[in-house]
Parts: C-alpha cells; structure tokens; sequence
C-alpha cells in the first residue's frame, strides 16, 4: 500500500471484479473500494464537471473561481447547480446507469440521488462551513446498516483535498452527539438540507451530528486516497471519516449518492451499527431502481 508524505496510507485503486452481492458483502465488513470508473461513471463525472465550468464560464478555471467571485455569488451558483444535479431526471438516470453499470440488482437496489460536493481552499476558515469537515459516520444521519456511499471524482485531486477514514473505528463506538439529529426535522421544511447548503448558514443554524470527543488515532491508521478523474470510490456508511481542510488553492468538485439494498435494509444486514443514536429513518424516500432494465 502506498503511504503519502503525511505518513498515512493511500487506498490503491484497483478493478472491481467482483459480483454484485459479494461486492456488498465486502463493503460491510469494512472493505473501501477505489477503481476506474465504469463507462457510466465516467460519463456521469464528465457531464456534471461540464455543468459546472458552465456555471463558471465567464470567470474561467471553476477551481478558481472562489478567488474571483464574493462567497455570495458564488454560493448562489454552486447552490444552482446543486438543486439540478439532486432533482432533474437527467442527473438521476445517470445515477441510475452507473449503478446498473456495477451489477447491483435493480428489483432491490434503491438511491438517494445526486449531490454535488465543494471543498474551498481555505474553506475550514469559514465557521459556516465547519461542518463539512467534523467527523462523522453517514449512518448518524439515520440511514441503514446496509448504506453504501458511492463517490466519484469530477476531475483529478491530491490526496489532502480529499478525505480520511478511521477504518479501526467501524466495529468501534466514537463519542457523537448523533441522538441530537431527527430525520424528520431534516425533512420537514423540503429537501433542502439533503440537497445541501441551499441556505448560505444552514451550517450554523441545522444539526449536522458529529464527534464530541477526542478519538485514538494516528496518520498510520488512517487511510487517504488520491482519486483520478471519473474514478469511483465505494464505502460503507458507516465508516468513519472526515473531509479535509485543504490549502492547495484550488476549489475540490466532487459528487456522490447513496445506495441500499432494500431487502438488507429490512432484515438489518449491513456493516456493523456501533454508536448511531439518530431518530426517524430515511429509507423511506429512497427511490426505487424496480423496472430499470
């Protein structure tokens, strides 16, 4: 395994030639999966980046756009694009073509759609940003064991304007305040917090679960990784791990959605549930992949 400069080691990107169940079998038990991307996967990174140099065509490079731009006008067009990528049908069908690109079986597989990730240079600076880079398992945020985040690079990144995880956090409970999150609150007012940041201080004003307390650990058990464009990342929900703060003067692009297995999320197969203490349950506004053939 490749080790970067800050001594923690870098996920090695590998095909993934396992079937679909295995695959998901793999996932629980605390495998991260980073590989070239599919042709769907790759098609889905190249027309969201295109969406996005659009929105920032008459500024140039959308990497640098943060320094061109006042932090209003440039949320308000990252909020734009947001909006489109988690609501309009063509971004969901590119979704639903990757993850049939994988083999995962359509008749009870489901989705959360489309999100669009951006991480400023400098952007932990920000206090309404903070938390985009506390720690936190996706599982706090009341989805099920069987949660799969399937992430995928819009163009090539540095290992530091990515993530870590805590892989020897998975069976191992994290001090959290994730009894504070009900999914209800979350959805009350619309979709707008599961499309993220469409409110410029929704970071000071809503619940985003995260540590409370100090965790053990070291760069040696950290894994980081260094994706190239198009590449898909695959990981459990309920790993442990925290975005970044980064300082490489360039905004990161990134998008990802959410995965279940329908039949694992009713008999509460998945990867091991240690600390989540969230209220209500999101599985019932995944969307159905029944009848994509």
């Amino acid at each position: 395994m490749t080790t970067a400069s800050t001594g923690r080691p870098l996920i090695e990107r590998r095909p993934r030639t396992t079937k679909s169940d295995e695959l998901l079998d793999q996932l629980y038990a605390g495998e991260i999966s980073l590989s070239s991307g599919t042709d769907s996967a790759r098609t889905l990174a190249r027309d969201a980046m295109e969406a996005v140099r659009a929105a920032f065509a008459d500024v140039g490079d959308p990497a640098l756009a943060q320094y061109e731009l006042s932090n209003e006008d440039f949320f308000a067009r990252v909020k734009t694009l947001r909006r489109a990528f988690y609501i309009e049908p063509f971004w969901r069908e590119r979704v639903i073509a990757t993850i049939v690109a994988a083999g995962l079986d359509p008749e009870r597989t489901a989705y959360d759609p489309l999100k669009l990730r951006v991480v400023q240079s400098g952007g932990a600076r920000n206090p309404a940003a903070a938390p985009v880079f506390q720690a936190h398992r996706d599982v706090w945020y009341s989805h099920p064991s069987c949660l799969v985040t399937w992430w995928i690079a819009l163009h090539d990144a540095g290992e530091a304007e990515t993530f870590t995880f805590y892989p020897h956090y998975l069976e191992r409970p994290a001090p959290n305040d994730s009894e504070r999150f009900d999914y209800r609150d979350w959805v009350k007012d619309g979709p707008d917090l599961k499309i993220g940041w469409q409110d410029i201080e929704a970071g000071r004003k809503a619940v985003f679960p995260s540590l409370t307390g100090e965790i053990e650990s070291s760069p040696e058990a950290e894994l980081g990784f260094r994706p190239g464009e198009g590449d898909e990342l695959l990981f459990a929900g309920a790993h442990l791990h925290r975005t970044l703060a980064h300082e490489s003067g360039r905004t990161r692009f990134s998008v990802d959605f959410r995965v279940i297995d329908t039949v694992h999320a009713a008999e509460g197969i998945g990867a091991p549930l240690v600390d989540a203490r969230c209220l209500g349950s999101a599985v019932a506004d995944y969307l159905p992949l029944s009848g994509v053939r």
